[in-house]
């Protein structure tokens, strides 16, 4: 390793610094900003997306990645914000065609999704967007807001598939964005950014091939209709067997995009899309953890879509046509198999059609996003969930239908635009949703011909409604020094109506709320290539009706220092250290009370506070390490007293959560990412890439039987992934040939945990392997 590689690992050496006359800042400054990261943060192989040009060649220079997570155009390492961007080129060639395997590599994420079941664990209706927690901080069930909002091209998605193609860019914000993005941005914001059309033509395909049998194709084309009109078409298709052996965790989806962008003159221009997304799924398998060893009674067929025939088998005795199985009861499963027979089903089928309007005035750009979304969904599984008597433990099958999901988004902002002294944006949000859903379980195996005798049925309604008002300004000081206001009022409507069989909880909420966010921070350019900033910002979450109960709105004050710096020899630099503060954050506890399992939205004071590091290391030309390691403490800091009985409910016992742990928060993290490129004669390249993730252990879900100790059940040790690829790329980068392996050492991840009886889990995917060949003219 040569001196100043090594120097920049251990301290900026003084070579590296600018000269007095590069920058009037004394040495003071230099040390204060170049030093106050050796905190946190590196992209992972997220962050090679800077230091890559599209060939595939690697430079020596930093490339500038300009964002747009502020609403306007933004050098990311010109930006006061904790953030890190991938683009769209770096994730084709990483093979990536679902937003979860992406995430995955960003330092302070952690997925709360499950593999090949999205409508099982999405924030909001069947499809997406997925679970995601940001620095802790996730969601903690269907139906309330997500703590990370996530866009597609400006629209707040609401449903839809976790599969993405002809991507541009994805930008993952950390920390709350409550003024610029509202509610549901407590933890941060993810946006994805599809490719626009342009005016000269464009055609690419890819065909991809793999274990479990699969098949993935993906094409463009962007064509040119006249001077001021042009389109952009794309599909991505992918199949493949169930991971487990009973054929759940499936794949089985097709997606469409249209866009056309008509600019009739040049201050002006019209971007309308549509997507169509449709899957066939199995719905996801299911690994049983914890509990004791425990018979269950199942069929020995499998089950057919829709809600099968089920005999009742009160006395556990054996039913014609039924199998006694003993269940394992291992908090640490190490293998991709599930006792009971196949037969999931999750069709999802999702639209979303929107625009864009830009017109730019000189002074000021007017901008209007307005979209609409629909989904429908089904979601039904084998589950052994209920035990209804003290020598059986009888197979229960759930059954999820979400005939409509219907959102409506519309925005407007009106931002200066130019390089005055002081830059500004204001606008109006408004957000409207209506979701039906209805839970259908059975008890006992399906038995052919005897008709669906369900357990009971909980139908639900839930109508959110939002408006935000907004406002944010930067006033730069002098020529290195700016400062940055924002402020948000939101106001919220939320309408719940459930029917629940025997009338034990009150049916109908009704709730008006209003919060008020702001931000203020201060950022100091202290050379050309470092970059200094402090943040204090707050979110929003509002509260949720959980069974009768409402709970209390969810709301967190964060402070932040970072600092940014590209430096000599390829070398990217940036990280950060942050604190945040919840009043209340928002848990679901399920816990048997008197015989009932009661389940409420649980408000529980946190504090968080962590580091986090994106590094990128360019050796050479052809060598390039990118690491990003982040630590994290995350705990309650008060414990849940017990409660008296809200109306028609059991009453809340009570847990002892303070100094607890917070799911999906690891104390450590890091990713890494290392890639050589072989320069052939012929002027193609050989690429030789190789990739890891470690994380220590973490808590994959709240739960009262979690506090004070942890409980195994529902703990996911520490574990590594690593990933590999070999690609070869043509002179100019028109064809590519990859072969590539996922999850290599086949680690079996726990993403979230049902206590049932005996408990389940969802787990990652397992090994995969495969080849990719793509062509573009």
């Amino acid at each position: 390793m040569d001196r100043t590689l090594r120097n920049a690992l251990i301290g900026i050496p003084r070579k590296l610094l600018p000269s007095k006359g590069e920058i009037d800042v004394n040495n003071k400054l230099h040390s204060l900003g170049l030093g106050a990261l050796g905190l946190a943060a590196i992209g992972s192989w997220p962050a090679h997306a800077q230091t890559t040009p599209a060939t595939g060649a690697v430079s020596t220079d930093v490339e500038e990645v300009i964002v747009t997570a502020e609403h306007r155009s933004a050098d990311l390492q010109k930006l006061g914000l904790s953030i890190t961007a991938i683009r769209g080129e770096d994730l084709e060639q990483h093979g990536d065609t679902d937003l979860n395997a992406v995430l995955q590599e960003v330092p302070g994420v952690v997925m709360q999704g499950v593999t090949g079941g999205p409508s099982a664990q999405s924030v909001q209706g069947g499809g997406g967007p997925p679970n995601i927690a940001i620095r802790g901080l996730g969601t903690p069930t269907p139906n309330t807001t997500g703590a990370v909002a996530v866009y597609e091209d400006g629209i707040l998605l609401d449903g839809g598939g976790l599969n993405f193609f002809d991507m541009n860019r994805v930008e993952v914000l950390r920390g709350p964005q409550g003024t610029l993005y509202g509610r549901g941005a407590t933890a941060g914001a993810v946006n994805l950014i599809t490719n626009d059309p342009t005016q000269e033509f464009g055609a690419s395909g890819r065909v991809e091939f793999g274990n479990y049998g699969l098949v993935g194709t993906q094409g463009m084309l962007n064509m040119p209709l006249a001077d001021d009109l042009a389109v952009r078409v794309a599909f991505n298709e992918i199949h493949h067997n169930g991971y487990f052996n009973n054929g759940m965790s499936n794949e089985d989806d097709f997606s469409t995009r249209l866009k056309l962008l008509y600019k009739p003159i040049e201050n002006f221009s019209i971007l309308l899309g549509y997507t169509d997304y449709q899957s066939n799924g199995t719905g996801p398998g299911q690994v049983y953890v914890g509990g004791t060893a425990t018979t269950a009674y199942i069929a020995n067929r499998p089950v057919a879509a829709g809600p099968p025939p089920i005999a009742t088998n009160p006395d556990g005795t054996t039913a014609a046509g039924v199998t006694a199985l003993q269940l394992n009861a291992n908090p640490n499963p190490s293998s991709w198999s599930s006792p009971l027979p196949g037969g999931g089903f999750n069709p999802i089928a999702y639209r979303k059609a929107y625009a864009d309007l830009e017109w730019d005035f000189g002074a000021a750009k007017l901008t209007y996003l307005g979209g609409y979304q629909t989904s429908n969904s089904q979601f039904g599984t084998n589950c052994v969930c209920f035990a209804p008597g003290p020598n059986a433990v009888n197979l229960s099958y759930q059954y999820v239908v979400e005939p409509y999901d219907q959102t409506w988004t519309h925005e407007v902002r009106l931002a200066s635009e130019g390089n005055s002294a002081l830059s500004w944006q204001v606008g109006a949000y408004y957000f409207s949703n209506k979701l039906y859903t209805s839970y259908d379980p059975g008890f006992n195996a399906a038995i052919d011909g005897v008709p669906y005798q369900p357990f009971f049925m909980v139908k639900q309604w839930f109508s959110p409604e939002s408006t935000g008002f907004f406002g944010e300004a930067t006033y730069a000081l002098n020529s290195s020094t700016r400062l940055t206001a924002g402020v948000r009022d939101t106001l919220d409507h939320v309408v719940q109506a459930q029917e629940f069989p025997g009338a034990q909880i009150p049916n109908d909420f009704d709730e008006h709320l209003t919060h008020f966010d702001w931000k203020a921070r201060v950022e100091t350019d202290l050379s050309e290539q470092n970059l200094l900033y402090a943040t204090i910002s707050t979110g929003y979450r509002p509260g949720a009706f959980v069974n009768g109960t409402a709970g209390a709105d969810e709301k967190v004050t964060a402070y932040e220092i970072g600092s940014k710096n590209r430096m000599a020899g390829g070398i990217t630099l940036n990280g950060d250290i942050y604190y945040l503060d919840y009043s209340g954050f928002q848990n679901v506890s399920s816990q048997v009370v008197n015989g009932v399992v009661v389940t409420t939205l649980v408000p529980i004071p946190a504090k968080l506070y962590g580091a986090e590091v994106e590094a990128t290391l360019q050796f050479d030309k052809n060598d390039r390490l990118t690491i990003s390691p982040a630590l994290e403490s995350a705990k309650y800091t008060a414990s849940i007293p017990a409660t008296p009985s809200p109306p028609m409910s059991p009453p809340n016992n009570g847990f002892a959560t303070d100094g607890g742990q917070i799911p999906n928060a690891p104390k450590f993290s890091v990713s890494a990412l290392y890639a050589h490129t072989f320069p052939l004669a012929s002027g193609a390249n050989l690429i030789l890439q190789g990739d890891a993730h470690y994380q220590t252990s973490t808590i994959t879900d709240f739960d009262a039987s979690n506090y004070p100790a942890e409980n195994p059940t529902f703990v996911q040790r520490a574990y590594t992934i690593w990933n590999s690829s070999l690609r070869f790329e043509s002179m100019g980068g028109k064809y590519n040939v990859s072969v590539y392996g996922k999850n290599l050492g086949n680690t079996l991840v726990k993403l979230t945990v049902y206590n049932a009886t005996p408990p389940f889990a969802y787990v990652s995917d397992p090994l995969t392997f495969g080849v990719m060949l793509s062509a573009k003219l």
